[in-house]
């Protein structure tokens, strides 16, 4: 992605963590915040996060919105933020893309045909005062202005609380699939999102894309038509990552792939970030142009 960005640009990874993670050490990350706009860019590191997550409040989730919505210097240098799952990629044409506002994505969904799940989630709107959206099912992944992203944020940790607090039974909160499609608490982010958005965005709107954020994995499409692909929990046989993970992946031969196509790009991807590829190629702007010439968003 890097290769196509704009020379006045910059793209920083912050990764918040609440130890010392190795990992991140081999990759190149450091601990500190971005000084200056001209830095290159890097892969920060905040090493004191402290988990909403406990034992009175047993939901590992919520602290991939919490990241962004308490207020700390590593986030403040930045025009936009982009929160999202750590099972994602990252095209080329996330490098040049720009909305015009704050745009979500969707990943699988929450709201069933049949199930009264978004009739209940637009009561509770209703109870707590917030502006409610028709939009269903929006994902994990929020790109927009950094103010907004961390008001949105900490709105949804509000509406967390309220829904672990007055919406769930102890039997519900247990985990496994209680309750799923209807009403599932492992699904309590994608629910406070669906609340939050529409409310800190409401003088300004939002735009669901799935076309450019959490596009499917298995998509077989042209790479320069999406910037954002989420890998699902789905496995197809190209590309999953539980297969990838497995080892099944691990004889593919990445001269073979065509990384003008989503399957292929993260097969690569995956393989040469993780050191199994047998040999790297250089990803041209040929490779992912569309049909009419261009990289498009």
């Amino acid at each position: 992605m890097l290769p196509f960005q704009p020379p006045l640009w910059r793209m920083d990874i912050v990764v918040f963590s609440d130890g010392h993670v190795p990992l991140l050490d081999e990759l190149g990350c450091r601990v500190g915040v971005r000084a200056s706009p001209t830095d290159p860019n890097r892969c920060w590191i905040v090493p004191t996060y402290v988990k909403v997550h406990s034992d009175t409040f047993n939901y590992r989730f919520a602290d991939s919105i919490n990241v962004v919505a308490v207020d700390h210097i590593a986030t403040e240098p930045y025009d936009w933020l982009l929160r999202c799952d750590i099972d994602t990629f990252f095209t080329p044409v996330f490098a040049t893309w720009r909305p015009t506002k704050l745009t979500v994505g969707s990943v699988g969904g929450y709201c069933f045909d049949g199930y009264d799940t978004c009739d209940r989630l637009h009561s509770i709107g209703l109870k707590l005062n917030l502006t409610t959206s028709l939009v269903r099912d929006i994902g994990s992944t929020w790109y927009g202005p950094a103010k907004m992203i961390r008001e949105c944020g900490k709105l949804s940790m509000d509406i967390i609380n309220h829904l672990h607090e007055n919406e769930f039974s102890a039997d519900d909160k247990d985990g496994g699939v209680a309750g799923w499609p209807r009403w599932h608490y492992g699904v309590l982010t994608m629910y406070s999102g669906h609340l939050a958005i529409p409310h800190c965005t409401r003088e300004t709107g939002f735009e669901k894309r799935n076309d450019m954020i959490d596009h499917t994995s298995y998509s077989k499409d042209k790479v320069a038509r999406h910037a954002h692909v989420h890998a699902w929990q789905s496995q197809p046989l190209n590309f999953s990552k539980v297969r990838f993970l497995n080892g099944e992946y691990d004889n593919v031969d990445v001269q073979s792939l065509d990384l003008g196509n989503v399957q292929d790009y993260l097969m690569y991807m995956a393989k040469v970030s993780n050191g199994k590829a047998n040999a790297e190629r250089t990803i041209t702007y040929e490779l992912l142009v569309n049909e009419t010439g261009a990289v498009t968003p």
